[in-house]
């Protein structure tokens, strides 16, 4: 018998929103994150000088860390195996996006899912060797495989941009897309207000492609696995 406030059965658990505090927790959240990018835009004074519109950014870049944090929880916080590699594929995400855009000249919304393909490639073949590894041992692996990428994205760095940051030019959006119009033409993409409403939506749907695969047979397993991968694979599980 399933009630609102508390999870009675296994089918109202793996259900998103399975309770009513879930649901009102999700709605409130909703509407902070429409409201707060308008909030932030604000030409507001705050004490000691200190611009409010700067918040703007640190909310992008926060969004960004979700993504690759909720990535790392699902192995760290689900599987029980520490990996540093995620922050190496963060790097080449970055210096792929820097070869397809500025260097090659790509749409900001080709590069963008042709990253996404080259992260998967390299997560794949790195995973590969890494299946044979475990616990600390994995560990000192993928902190080399961090080391390697970060050596790697200076050497890119240098080499194409000089002693400066990658320089990206503002995306387009052409101004047939509905709701945005421009006497300019295209809508660019050139404020933090703007690039919110682009970020927003990649890492909900990433949080929710998460939450989704840990409510699968397979995250159940992963679950098996950080408690006890010897007992797990007694009972079906193949913790490779």
């Amino acid at each position: 018998m399933a009630t609102n406030k508390f999870v009675t059965s296994y089918k109202q658990e793996i259900k998103l929103l399975g309770t009513r505090a879930r649901k009102n927790t999700a709605i409130g959240l909703g509407v902070l994150m429409v409201v707060l990018p308008f909030l932030l835009n604000l030409d507001l004074q705050m004490p000691l000088n200190f611009p409010w519109y700067t918040w703007s950014t640190v909310l992008n870049l926060t969004i960004t860390a979700v993504i690759g944090a909720t990535a790392f929880n699902l192995l760290v916080g689900n599987t029980g195996q520490v990996s540093l590699a995620h922050a190496g594929l963060l790097i080449l995400g970055a210096v792929s996006g820097a070869w397809l855009g500025p260097i090659l000249g790509l749409n900001f919304f080709l590069v963008l899912p042709l990253t996404l393909v080259i992260g998967a490639v390299a997560g794949f073949i790195i995973a590969l060797p890494a299946l044979r590894l475990k616990g600390l041992y994995l560990l000192l692996a993928t902190l080399g495989i961090y080391y390697f990428a970060q050596f790697a994205y200076k050497k890119f760095l240098v080499s194409q941009f000089g002693f400066m940051p990658i320089m990206y030019s503002y995306p387009k959006v052409p101004s047939w897309v509905p709701f945005l119009n421009s006497e300019e033409g295209d809508f660019l993409i050139n404020s933090n207000f703007r690039w919110y409403w682009v970020n927003m939506p990649i890492a909900i749907l990433s949080l929710l492609f998460l939450s989704n695969v840990i409510r699968t047979s397979e995250g159940r397993a992963f679950a098996a696995i950080k408690a006890r991968d010897n007992a797990a694979s007694l009972v079906g599980i193949n913790p490779v």
